[in-house]
């Protein structure tokens, strides 16, 4: 399959985080597959033969819980999907390490 559309990036201040953001015009992701999607080696049911491994967003999900982050994500089937990241931007050196995010 073809890459079609623009891959777009956006990077922001908003008040004491730092905002990422990451949105395509690929295929979508289904509904169904929102709850798995952070899952190491879970990809979604419509990617066909699609390359890919399914460990991107878990290794993503993981480093953003590690530095007290968060991710989203919006997603329309056909019409693509945006993921939001967010990180703080100044952390004290007593709350900047934490435990380690499982990948499951």
């Amino acid at each position: 399959m073809p890459l079609r559309g623009d891959l777009r990036l956006r990077l922001w201040r908003d008040g004491r985080w730092t905002r990422i953001s990451v949105s395509d015009q690929g295929i979508g992701i289904p509904e169904e597959d929102a709850e798995s999607l952070y899952l190491a080696f879970h990809r979604a049911s419509n990617v066909g033969s699609l390359p890919g491994s399914g460990l991107g967003l878990a290794i993503a999900k993981q480093a953003l819980d590690f530095h007290r982050g968060q991710i989203s994500f919006h997603s329309e089937i056909g019409v693509g999907a945006s993921f939001e990241l967010a990180l703080p931007l100044r952390q004290t050196p007593e709350s900047w390490y934490g435990p380690l995010a499982p990948l499951s």
